[in-house]
């Protein structure tokens, strides 16, 4: 899971097309929502770097009245679904 968590936080770099970077939340959404019940839940692990870049998304999403990535974005916080870690790993 964290293989494919990571693949998605990839494409959040703003590098990438803003298609990219929402096709990344989309799918970093979809994996957390949709792991087996069966296994222990994975939460999606963020260094400060993607945090920022996450926040800096999110901020231009509102401004541009974007309002599904941050009703997705708020719902994935309020899950608990972000790990928040001090380097890279």
């Amino acid at each position: 899971m964290r293989l494919l968590y990571n693949q998605f936080l990839g494409y959040l770099s703003f590098q990438r097309s803003l298609g990219h970077q929402l096709g990344a939340l989309f799918g970093l959404y979809l994996l957390y929502f949709t792991q087996p019940d069966e296994m222990p839940i994975q939460r999606i692990k963020l260094n400060q770097s993607i945090w920022g870049t996450m926040q800096q998304l999110i901020a231009f999403c509102k401004s541009q009245g974007l309002l599904e990535p941050v009703f997705l974005f708020h719902k994935m916080l309020r899950s608990g679904c972000f790990l928040h870690i001090a380097g890279t790993e």
